[in-house]
């Protein structure tokens, strides 16, 4: 006599068969997201909506960094504002600007384009780095310029 293997007996013997496997994600450590990476203490202190801000997050070379979206909200010639944008690219609230001190011939992103901080303009989108525990911005992940923010 055969015996018969029902449906749940099947999902059964194939979720056993799946614990390894799920065991050695699970021990596998997350890297690094928008709801844990570090941010410095000053800079949380002075923007406390950044981590709604947060785009992504990767480690390169063992240093996470956070990739943040901003309107350019104002640029002079020893500085620039940014406006932090939300995920769905609307304006954190409250609005939450941020004000940076740009080394000399350091960029920011504009479609994926590097652009110099004395080319942006009112309205540019861009795309900047904050690495983690620091307190200043950077182009990309791998980049040394380290432009300053300034705490309001």
């Amino acid at each position: 006599m055969k015996t018969p293997f029902t449906f749940a007996a099947i999902c059964t013997a194939l979720s056993v068969a799946a614990l390894p496997s799920l065991a050695a994600d699970a021990a596998k450590s997350p890297g690094p997201t928008c709801s844990n990476v570090v941010y410095d203490a000053e800079f949380l202190a002075a923007y406390p909506r950044a981590a709604a801000a947060c785009q992504e997050v990767v480690t390169v070379n063992g240093k996470s960094a956070v990739r943040f979206t901003a309107t350019v909200s104002k640029v002079k010639p020893d500085f620039i504002s940014l406006q932090f944008l939300n995920t769905m690219g609307k304006p954190i609230e409250p609005v939450q600007t941020l004000t940076l001190l740009p080394q000399a011939g350091q960029t920011l992103r504009v479609n994926g384009n590097e652009v110099p901080f004395s080319k942006l303009a009112k309205g540019d989108k861009v795309d900047f780095w904050i690495p983690e525990k620091t307190l200043g911005v950077v182009t990309n992940p791998n980049a040394t310029a380290v432009s300053t923010i300034v705490l309001p």
